[in-house]
């Protein structure tokens, strides 16, 4: 069965870094429709062979168990094509904050993938800006 989309998000590539801004909560449709738009964003980044993400994240961000499915297999299709980290920037969500940290955490951890959480964009950027120079 097949549901209206839960969650919204926005695609930006700036240099090396993969910018998603997202409000949620995400269900199975959003991330389908996710994956869909962020192949357009990668074909900008397929010439670079190392690049990051910084995920912004608000509201109540938190994810369903089968868009937690969906996104675990989206996220091992980047780091295949070069995702290199994660910063998720957690600051402006009020509720489910731990949960959507805990969910992320697990499914990076389980794939290998550096990831920081973040309080705000600027602390997420000097992060990435670290591990470029490392």
């Amino acid at each position: 069965m097949e549901f209206r989309t839960h969650g919204e998000y926005h695609i930006d590539v700036l240099d090396d870094v993969l910018l998603i801004d997202g409000k949620g909560p995400f269900n199975v449709e959003a991330v389908k429709g996710f994956e869909k738009n962020i192949a357009v964003a990668l074909d900008t980044l397929r010439e670079i062979d190392t690049w990051y993400q910084i995920v912004v994240l608000h509201d109540m961000s938190i994810f369903t168990p089968d868009a937690l499915e969906n996104l675990t297999k989206v996220n091992r299709w980047r780091m295949s094509l070069g995702l290199k980290a994660s910063a998720v920037v957690t600051g402006s969500m009020v509720v489910g904050k731990k949960l959507a940290e805990q969910q992320l955490r697990t499914l990076y951890s389980e794939q290998g993938l550096d990831h920081g959480f973040f309080d705000s964009l600027e602390a997420a950027k000097a992060w990435i800006d670290t591990l470029r120079s490392a």
